[in-house]
């Protein structure tokens, strides 16, 4: 789904009058596909109620860093 989005923005920037894809962002790319894989294995692991428990978790720790 993540390089979907960035094939969209891509091809999306090709239009008259926009903006310019900024191509620095694919550097990022395999930071992006290790999280990716590392996810996917955990995922592989949890059952439905451990999956749900890390997602709420993570929610809980991500707006408790906004607030700070």
């Amino acid at each position: 789904m993540q390089l979907a989005a960035l094939a969209i923005l891509a091809l999306s920037s090709l239009g008259a009058g926009a903006r310019h894809f900024d191509l620095a962002g694919i550097v990022y790319m395999p930071a992006m596909l290790i999280g990716s894989s590392c996810g996917m294995a955990c995922f592989k692991w949890l059952n439905d109620r451990q999956f749900a428990l890390a997602v709420n978790l993570l929610l809980i720790v991500s707006g408790l860093s906004f607030l700070l």
